[in-house]
């Protein structure tokens, strides 16, 4: 396969990818198998060869090395290389037992990087280059976690001692924890996710060198196993970095700032973080509680209203948006279609309109009004469906599975109007005809956006959904043309 990126190098950004000559649209830049996966911290065991969860408190011994925990049902390769080296350590390291790793899953990780130390020099000398921002890290909570969760049960069960190696110094976890954190990538496990805590944490060398942007050029995916692809969301011209965004861009600046300071330690400065509108889009605006509009942004470390020039302290705004998040993440988990549309009248009041968490809200209820079959709640998903798409069109461009989760559903919901329209004689034949044909180009966009995805994966199963739907539709469109034709004939 053609290499299509280059490694460069600057003093603010380290390493980072460029693009070794123009890329297109959808073209594959890199494939790559992750070096290592794990389970979040402190979330539960992983089968050490396929990386399934392990449910079970006694699960079997890999029955090569004796020691590495598994599902005892797979043929996964994904513990092939490290097995000859562990069963030396079983021989030669006391504290490493089946029960340790079982009853203490956040170490597996750091330590099964540790011990490629010993039998994958080549892995390690790329490893140990990452960034790990173990200065900026040192004293604080996360610091501290690790050093509690990781470094101390691996030193108390003298694991780290038995290494006898002189090359291990006090700060060697930490490293490998920091460099873990800023670098790896959330994978979905091949049995789906419940929950967050479900997700496994994959380190992928040559991926982690992509540079952030919020407005990255890049579409990631990855299939059940664990191949990683990138494509590019949008051209991309020789030269040009390579980026990924690394938050969720359905968040505000303040909370994709926040989560970058505090995980990845740099301060974005993208055209969009730099923006208080974030590209006219009102994704953070609040409404002033003085003047009451809807221009309230976040600017100079204030909150300040350029329609008054009311000034209102970080702390206070911060305060409101946490107990807000919290009605949102309640109604989330276990709200109803009329709780979710009460709390979107409530939270406006103090949000903008297209705040983001009004937007997360809403997206509940489009899920949710699409198992109302009435025309109001049809109509309402369409509009919420339309504003969305747009949103998406300006924080995501390019190919995004967002998109085409949005524009699938709007293609539904609009297919479902035309018809209950139709044959309650709303509309003629001929409209009818005219909107099967908008939303049959509506559904052309979503299958453009997820027919990256893999076929294993939910939004997968979709763009296979979708061509049926597509095919349907065609015939549906076809059949009515040939109607109207013969109405056309009868009436003359």
């Amino acid at each position: 396969m053609e290499v299509l990126y280059k490694v460069a190098f600057s003093e603010p950004l380290g390493r980072y990818l460029i693009a070794s000559r123009n890329i297109k649209q959808g073209e594959i830049i890199m494939k790559e198998k992750p070096r290592l996966l794990g389970s979040q911290i402190a979330a539960f065991p992983i089968c050490f060869k396929c990386a399934s969860r392990i449910y079970t408190s006694s699960p079997p011994p890999c029955n090569e090395c004796g020691l590495a925990p598994t599902c005892g049902q797979c043929q996964g390769t994904l513990h092939k290389k490290e097995c000859i080296y562990m069963r030396k350590m079983k021989e030669n390291v006391s504290g490493m037992t089946l029960q340790f790793l079982c009853e203490n899953p956040q170490v597996t990780m750091p330590l099964r990087c540790l011990l490629m130390k010993y039998y994958d020099q080549d892995f390690w000398k790329e490893f140990i280059q990452l960034e790990c921002h173990l200065k900026e890290r040192r004293g604080t909570y996360i610091y501290n976690l690790h050093k509690y969760q990781v470094d101390k049960p691996l030193r108390d069960a003298k694991i780290i001692q038995d290494l006898q190696d002189s090359d291990v110094h006090a700060d060697i976890l930490p490293t490998i924890c920091g460099i873990l954190d800023v670098n790896i990538f959330e994978v979905r496990p091949p049995q789906g996710v419940q929950g967050p805590e479900d997700c496994l944490r994959g380190l992928y060398l040559t991926p982690a060198l992509m540079a952030h942007d919020c407005l990255c050029n890049t579409h990631l995916s990855v299939d059940d196993d664990f191949m990683m692809t990138i494509r590019a969301s949008l051209p991309i011209n020789e030269g040009d970095m390579i980026t990924f965004s690394y938050t969720n861009g359905l968040q505000g600046n303040f909370d994709r700032q926040n989560h970058l300071q505090q995980g990845k330690y740099f301060t974005c400065a993208c055209r969009r973080c730099l923006d208080p509108t974030e590209l006219n889009t009102g994704l953070s605006t609040l409404i002033c509680p003085k003047c009451r509009h809807a221009t309230m942004i976040f600017k100079h470390k204030q909150w300040q209203c350029p329609q008054c020039s009311k000034n209102y302290s970080n702390r206070m705004i911060r305060t409101t948006l946490a107990l807000a998040k919290d009605k949102v993440s309640n109604i989330l988990e276990f709200g109803t279609l009329k709780n979710a549309k009460q709390l979107v009248s409530t939270l406006q009041r103090t949000l903008g309109t297209h705040h983001s968490l009004i937007i997360e809200v809403n997206q509940k209820i489009i899920s949710l009004l699409s198992q109302e079959p009435d025309m109001t709640s049809t109509l309402e998903k369409i509009a919420l469906c339309k504003d969305l798409s747009k949103i998406l069109q300006v924080l995501e461009p390019g190919i995004s599975r967002h998109q085409g989760i949005a524009q699938y559903e709007l293609h539904k919901a609009q297919t479902h109007l035309g018809k209950v329209q139709c044959n309650s004689s709303q509309i003629t034949l001929d409209q009818y005809c005219s909107i099967l044909k908008e939303s049959e180009g509506i559904l052309k966009g979503a299958i453009g956006h997820l027919i990256y995805e893999p076929k294993s994966t939910p939004e997968g199963r979709l763009a296979q959904k979708a061509l049926t739907d597509l095919q349907v539709l065609r015939a549906s469109v076809k059949d009515l043309e040939v109607k109207i034709q013969k109405n056309t004939k009868t009436h003359k």
